[in-house]
């Protein structure tokens, strides 16, 4: 065994083990958990998940398989669902990815991407790829995206494709 260890040790080059990072380990590891997420200030959202792991000392929650939604006086406002998030507990804010659905309830908008980022500090939806959003019998599509879902407002660097009906 010691014989395979040396082996393995002097099959790698110097630079590539200093350049390794060390395993970052979960606090908190929890499967088919939900989590409430939100400031006294704001209504919360609650995430429903497969998985859950807590890193306390980078203050992230890692959530996988999840179903969000997010109420005001008991009425879901906005929904979704979602392969992972990555969310900072201590800002609020998150990384979104994998087959993402967001739904605004009262106007039945829905946003569809493969990655989104929400900045809860601006309450801004952000993303580099593409994201489509349905609205009214309308699809635009496109990258660069930033939207304000609470107000209805979206906008794009670059339109990649739209079909929009009076």
């Amino acid at each position: 065994m010691l014989f395979g260890v040396l082996m393995l040790v002097s099959s790698c080059e110097a630079g590539e083990l200093a350049e390794r990072q060390p395993v970052s380990y979960p606090d908190l590891t929890m499967t088919n958990v939900t989590y409430t997420l939100g400031r006294r200030d704001s209504d919360p959202i609650e995430f429903v998940a497969d998985s859950m792991e807590m890193y306390e000392s980078s203050k992230r929650a890692v959530l996988t398989g999840i179903d969000f939604v997010q109420r005001e006086d008991g009425e879901a406002v906005i929904s979704g669902t979602a392969d992972r998030a990555e969310v900072n507990t201590s800002t609020y804010s998150a990384q979104v990815s994998g087959s993402v659905r967001i739904v605004k309830a009262d106007d039945g908008t829905e946003i569809l991407a493969d990655a989104i980022s929400w900045d809860d500090s601006g309450q801004l939806l952000t993303s580099d790829g593409i994201v489509t959003v349905i609205y009214d019998n309308n699809t635009v599509m496109g990258r660069g995206f930033t939207g304000d879902i609470k107000q209805g407002v979206y906008s794009f660097d670059t339109l990649l494709e739209g079909n929009i009906t009076e």
